[in-house]
């Protein structure tokens, strides 16, 4: 199968989770760096321990899971070993339009959820389209290793760059060229080595106004 890519914006919606036993544990520790509107949990047992490691936007429902459970709800994940529930679930899921990943169970999901590469604002997804976890984990690893805490600074840089160089009305080439200019081993070695005085230079070169309070300003906080 197939599968088109896409992050997912959550911070209006409402979520469930059915099973919270390890696996579910990790999807519901990965569905609240989402932060959603809400995430609904639904076990017959869920320890206080972890109950009381959640935010607030997470409500359990310490019993089985019940059809109302998915009233409101935008994303489900399945996470038991009960296979005639998963089986139900999804069937209800697809019946009402609600995406759905249930573990480990590819033709029971409307969605997959690929192994995430995590580093601050840069997320990384790899899918092997269900048919290689193990492969995904390998090149979870080698991208991982790959990117640099100064590749995240980078980003940060250029993403409070960004509104001021598109505010000096330059064409869209003009802009990506800048953009991709700032991509480069010299600066991406300045920032590793926290060279500021080169740092600001770069950044002096490719603004209109070359105030330096409002350089430092803009780096402010970015290490």
């Amino acid at each position: 199968m197939n599968y088109y890519p896409v992050f997912l914006d959550l911070k209006d919606k409402e979520c469930l989770v059915v099973g919270a036993g390890s696996v579910g544990k990790r999807k519901i520790q990965i569905l609240c760096k989402a932060t959603p509107k809400k995430i609904l949990v639904v076990d017959p047992y869920v320890s206080n321990d972890f109950q009381k490691s959640l935010p607030k936007f997470v409500e359990v429902k310490n019993r089985e899971f019940q059809e109302k459970d998915l009233d409101n709800k935008f994303l489900v994940i399945v996470a038991t070993s009960n296979l005639d529930l998963n089986k139900r679930i999804s069937k209800l899921c697809h019946d009402r339009n609600i995406l759905c990943n249930v573990v480990d169970r590819p033709n029971l999901c409307s969605f997959i959820v690929p192994s995430i590469v995590d580093k601050d604002i840069i997320k990384i997804a790899i899918s092997t389209g269900g048919k290689s976890p193990a492969m995904s984990r390998y090149l979870k690893k080698i991208i991982a290793n790959a990117i640099g805490d100064e590749l995240v600074v980078l980003t940060r840089i250029l993403g409070r760059l960004r509104p001021v160089i598109i505010s000096q009305d330059k064409t869209s080439d003009e802009n990506k060229k800048i953009f991709n200019s700032f991509i480069e081993d010299r600066f991406i070695l300045a920032i590793k080595n926290r060279d500021l005085d080169y740092i600001k230079k770069r950044i002096k070169s490719v603004l209109r106004e070359q105030n330096e309070e409002k350089i430092m300003e803009l780096l402010n906080g970015i290490f």
